[in-house]
């Protein structure tokens, strides 16, 4: 079985993240979305850190207010980031939840790592706010992907009428197309 792994002592943070790392599920960060916010968590002593997965916790109360895009880059210097995962089209479902993502490529270790947040779910909305996020060194050499299904393996939609719920096997797909195209017209709306 493998184990997640945090390593939180000795760091700093900037960009209003010290309610992000704070461990505690009874604050948030909340800040103005009218702008792109950045988000750093820098080790002391230039200590550099492998990380493969992170994880947000939804706010409690607004779900306008959750990203739906953003990057997560990594920095030696703290000056010049690279980016290391680029995140677009979310919608977060439940509030106050972990919701986890891979970078099993990512095999550099980094001194600082920044959360950029460009949208919130909702265009317009006033506020970016998130519970926490979290890091981790996944053992991706364990990794065991499953198969993508759907519970329902099978869904009938109509015109005009919300589009029934289904659930994933697995939380390592986050992204997804439909094949063959949908005909001219119709659309899914991922809200």
């Amino acid at each position: 079985d493998s184990a997640d792994n945090t390593r939180y002592w000795g760091f700093t943070t900037s960009g209003a993240a010290d309610n992000l790392f704070d461990m505690n599920p009874s604050t948030q960060m909340s800040v103005s979305a009218s702008t792109t916010q950045k988000f750093v968590i820098t080790f002391n002593d230039n200590r550099a850190e492998l990380f493969n997965k992170y994880c947000f916790v939804t706010n409690s109360n607004n779900a306008n207010y959750d990203p739906s895009e953003w990057t997560i880059s990594g920095s030696n210097d703290g000056t010049t980031f690279t980016p290391i995962k680029n995140v677009t089209d979310v919608t977060f479902d439940q509030r106050s939840f972990t919701y986890c993502f891979y970078m099993a490529t990512n095999t550099v270790a980094y001194s600082s790592y920044e959360l950029t947040i460009t949208k919130a779910r909702v265009d317009g909305a006033s506020n970016f706010a998130l519970t926490a996020w979290n890091l981790y060194l996944f053992d991706v050499n364990s990794l065991v992907v499953p198969e993508l299904s759907f519970t329902p393996n099978e869904l009938l939609g109509y015109t005009g009428y919300a589009f029934p719920s289904a659930v994933c096997s697995s939380e390592f797909y986050n992204s997804f197309s439909i094949t063959p195209e949908l005909p001219a017209g119709f659309s899914l709306n991922t809200n």
